[in-house]
């Protein structure tokens, strides 16, 4: 067999190759039609020339996105050796050897202080070796660690990880493993967070959901309901989301001993269905339960960011009442939390903005709702992906203001965006793709 001796020359023969069928990409479901063009692979880029830590290693290149990966990657806050797992004993010697090794027999190409590897190479390893969970242990778990930490900084900082974690969904169907279904758990939340990505969020929960049925993890199943619950609900069906959202409290009320802080969460996640539907009664009611338990399980419920949110929601719920005055009142209250103890949740923070500006509005304090909005639309527009449903939000906040101050074309200018965002996520009967045609009859109708 031929030892590949350099990238340059690993490259002549990936390109030949991938001339040959670009469209080719091998995985268990197909390994039977691609044997023998499999087998050709595997005798051009042997492995047994390799020791078991280089396979290891290289099983890692194989498991992660085609893409480079620094060393060290201060814009994503990522190093190497941590996303790998590497002990500390291993940095000096072992780590960088292998890597060197990698790169002199072809097998990975040096790129900017940094490292790459072909997708055809990864084929090839992930033939070789399988898809083995077990040998990506450490990558699954800090992967669900840097999410995990992201809920705490802003879910913008975990965007970074999104593509490993696909790359992971990707390779590896239901398997029983708890670290696994974590991860799958945190992904969705920040695809349908920081991306407005409400499909891939389902796709996430459902992925996890099957993982914690197969592994009998009751408790965790819960947190699937929940995301599942205010997923649903962001995609206006109400239904499905109660339905969820009352899966998740049936299991989380048999654990409220020692996982009380679960059940406040959907508490909090079924007072906004509850909303949604206009059961504000039932709404009020378990927003209280869910304020209740987080002041009894917070330290400085002053500067809690739970508690921050559900007066947001509280405000939202008395503005449907048609209590204004309570309404800025709870939205003010969350706006003062959110600037003072967590500025750097953007999107949080906007959202808050958001709510107290439409309840300005509705007291008819226009000045100063107006002003608000435009402080969400400068959050916004900065951290969110142009086609995120949280900028339509911005934007029909915004067009609202101009059609009272009677700058008909601003408002046009400010419905359009919000429908153009409406239309690629939602369907037709979508309630706020609704109510945003019916602005744009009213502003039209002023413009004749």
């Amino acid at each position: 067999a031929e030892t590949p001796r350099s990238f340059r020359h690993h490259k002549k023969k990936i390109t030949a190759i991938s001339n040959l069928s670009t469209d080719v990409k091998i995985r268990r479901s197909k390994y039977q039609q691609l044997e023998g063009y499999a087998t050709f692979l595997v005798k051009i880029f042997p492995v047994a020339n390799l020791n078991a830590y280089e396979k290891w290693l290289l099983y890692q290149f194989a498991v992660m996105p085609a893409v480079h990966i620094s060393y060290r990657d201060s814009k994503r806050n990522l190093n190497l050796h941590e996303l790998l797992g590497v002990p500390e004993k291993e940095l000096l010697k072992d780590f960088p050897e292998a890597l060197n090794t990698l790169v002199e027999l072809g097998w990975l190409k040096r790129y900017n202080y940094g490292f790459i590897v072909h997708h055809l190479i990864q084929e090839v390893i992930l033939f070789i070796e399988g898809e083995q969970i077990a040998n990506c242990e450490s990558l699954i778990y800090y992967l669900g660690d840097r999410l995990d930490k992201s809920f705490v900084k802003g879910k913008i900082s975990g965007l970074a990880m999104l593509p490993f974690v696909q790359r992971i969904y990707d390779l590896f169907e239901v398997v029983e493993h708890d670290n696994l279904g974590s991860l799958y758990n945190n992904a969705a939340v920040i695809y349908e967070d920081a991306l407005g990505d409400y499909q891939q969020s389902l796709n996430f929960s459902y992925r996890a959901m099957d993982i914690y049925k197969a592994t009998g993890g009751e408790f965790e199943l819960s947190i699937s309901y929940n995301s599942l619950a205010t997923t649903y609900r962001l995609l206006g069906d109400f239904d499905k989301a109660l339905e969820h959202g009352l899966q998740a409290l049936q299991i989380r009320q048999k654990y409220q001993e020692n996982k009380l802080a679960y059940l406040g969460n959907t508490y909090q996640t079924l007072s906004i269905i509850y909303r949604k539907k206009g059961q504000l009664e039932k709404a009020i009611e378990t927003a209280l339960q869910a304020i209740e338990i987080r002041k009894k399980l917070s330290a400085h419920p002053e500067r809690d960011k739970r508690i921050a949110k559900l007066y947001n929601n509280i405000s939202i719920i008395y503005r449907s009442l048609g209590d204004y005055d309570q309404a800025i009142d709870y939205a003010e209250r969350a706006v003062t939390m959110k600037e003072k103890y967590y500025p750097e949740d953007k999107i949080s923070l906007s959202t808050s903005y958001s709510s107290l500006s439409v309840s300005c509005f509705e007291a008819r304090k226009f000045e100063q709702g107006f002003a608000y909005a435009l402080q969400d639309l400068e959050i916004s527009e900065a951290v969110l992906n142009a086609n995120h449903p949280y900028l339509a939000a911005t934007y029909s906040n915004i067009a609202h203001y101009y059609y009272y101050f009677k700058e008909y074309e601003q408002a046009l200018f400010y419905n359009r965006k919000e429908l153009k965002i409406l239309q690629s996520n939602f369907d037709a009967n979508h309630p706020d793709f609704q109510q945003a045609k019916r602005l744009e009859e009213l502003i039209l109708g002023r413009m004749q």
